[in-house]
């Protein structure tokens, strides 16, 4: 429901701003950036999770319980720092090219 709501107020956002988009590449940039953190968060991170929940964290699961988490971590750092790149784009708005 929520991902339904994120494609159509990106497609209305795409559709208002239209050619303008060729003139803000930092915009631009921070659309690719978001595009890849959905990507990740749908592909990557949902499965991970349903992954991790299903295994419990004692007796021999312990080390791949570890060691799902240790990734879904990773993972979860790797999304926090493309959404702070699109947060220093959209605040400094850089001249890209």
């Amino acid at each position: 429901m929520v991902g339904t709501g994120l494609a159509i107020t990106g497609v209305a956002m795409l559709a208002i701003l239209g050619p303008h988009l060729l003139g803000r590449p930092w915009l631009l940039a921070a659309l690719a950036i978001y595009a890849a953190n959905l990507a990740l968060a749908f592909f990557v991170q949902r499965p991970n999770l349903r992954r991790l929940v299903g295994v419990s964290a004692s007796g021999m699961n312990d080390t791949v319980w570890r060691d799902r988490a240790r990734r879904q971590r990773y993972v979860s750092y790797a999304m926090a720092g493309l959404v702070g790149a699109i947060g220093f784009l959209m605040s400094t708005k850089p001249d890209l090219w």
